[in-house]
């Protein structure tokens, strides 16, 4: 069930390629004190930094392709990027949406000296409607909120959650978190979600072209980790037979040392085996994929490590991001892309400088940890 480890800090560029797909590249970019240019595929295109930091997607790019992409400013000397994207997996059936730890109503961020957002909306909100907004923009057809919606519970933090979700112009489906069931709420989840207008239900399907949905409550009333034994049997019983892939979502990420090495604790490797044993052996091709760590990464779980399992980071905070999941006849595509709203990214720039300054090594992850495939047949 455990594969080999590999350092949990990853090196951060100045000027990258964040998120990749097929036809388009998303760079990241930050240390720009005034305006440039970016050069690609003989394109120019202006970049505005806001504090310095700026995000620029770029498309109608062609499959499996190497680009250079140059950044001029006058500042100092140009600065250049190798990507090449990713390969064309064919026609799209499907475009879902997902967020993560939006912790709406949270006001800084950070461990001993904590960082205290200034700006004229609660940040944690601000970022999510911007999360929504981009989903949109990009195709999504479908949201999941994988939890942490909201931090404890009030009902000042449910009626932002409610705004989230009235924001939203596609169906939106949602679990709860340990934050939402952790200490004395003003409103226990179940009363949070129907504020909402969102089910509340242990494990939901839903059923899109070429793909199921199954969205898993692996909360635990009062504690901060996770438990998947609650809701294994029917989880196996929607994925199994159903004779579609399955996109699995949950919260709490699945460990992998039967010791916990990391805050937060998630569902311990232990009490996961023999779920993963059972996935392992349905015919369905299923991606997993998790909140929780504010961090991401990518997995291979079971005994034979064929599980793929992601964690994705959060909208609340550095790197600040949302996922898109492309389902086709021959893969499932997962890309995580930064919210590149100005004023979030104002806000996640600054969270920076959380834990010392390791903090963005620790979350960003590797690309191919936010940009990977699940191939189908």
């Amino acid at each position: 069930m455990i594969r080999s480890l590999r350092p949990p800090l990853t090196p951060l560029d100045d000027f990258e390629a964040f998120a990749v797909d097929s036809t388009s590249v998303q760079l990241s970019i930050r240390d720009l004190p005034r305006s440039g240019t970016l050069e690609i595929d003989g394109r120019s295109v202006p970049v505005d930094p806001v504090d310095g930091a700026a995000v620029v997607e770029v498309g109608g790019l062609a499959p499996d392709t190497a680009y250079e992409a140059v950044l001029t400013d006058t500042a100092g000397p140009d600065r250049r990027v190798e990507v090449s994207t990713r390969t064309d997996i064919g026609p799209v059936t499907a475009r879902i949406a997902t967020i993560s730890d939006c912790h709406l109503g949270l006001e800084k961020f950070g461990l001993v000296r904590k960082l205290r957002h200034d700006g004229p909306r609660p940040y944690a909100l601000q970022g999510a409607l911007a999360a929504v907004r981009e989903a949109e923009a990009w195709g999504a057809e479908l949201l999941v909120i994988k939890g942490d919606l909201c931090e404890t519970g009030t009902r000042d933090e449910w009626d932002m959650a409610a705004q989230l979700v009235e924001s939203a112009g596609i169906p939106v489906v949602a679990t709860p978190g340990n934050h939402e069931v952790l200490g004395d709420q003003e409103l226990t989840p179940e009363q949070g979600f129907a504020r909402c207008g969102l089910d509340f239900d242990p494990v939901q399907v839903l059923d899109r072209d070429g793909v199921r949905l199954v969205v898993a409550d692996t909360s635990i009333p009062g504690r901060g980790a996770g438990t998947i034994r609650r809701v294994a049997d029917d989880v196996l019983d929607a994925i199994a037979g159903n004779g579609r892939p399955v996109l699995l979502a949950i919260h709490h990420n699945i460990e992998r040392l039967p010791v916990p090495w990391f805050w937060p604790p998630g569902i311990p490797a232990l009490t996961a085996r023999t779920f993963l044993d059972r996935l392992g052996r349905v015919d369905e091709p299923v991606f997993m994929t998790s909140g929780h760590t504010h961090r991401n990464r990518r997995h291979r779980l079971g005994r034979d490590r064929s599980l793929l399992f992601t964690e994705v980071s959060s909208t609340s905070d550095y790197p600040g991001v949302w996922a898109g999941y492309e389902v086709s006849a021959s893969a499932i595509r997962q890309t995580v892309r930064r919210i590149g709203d100005p004023e979030v990214l104002r806000w996640t720039e600054r969270t920076r400088r959380a834990v010392g300054g390791i903090w963005p090594r620790w979350s960003q992850g590797r690309r191919d940890d936010r940009c990977i495939d699940l191939p189908l047949g």
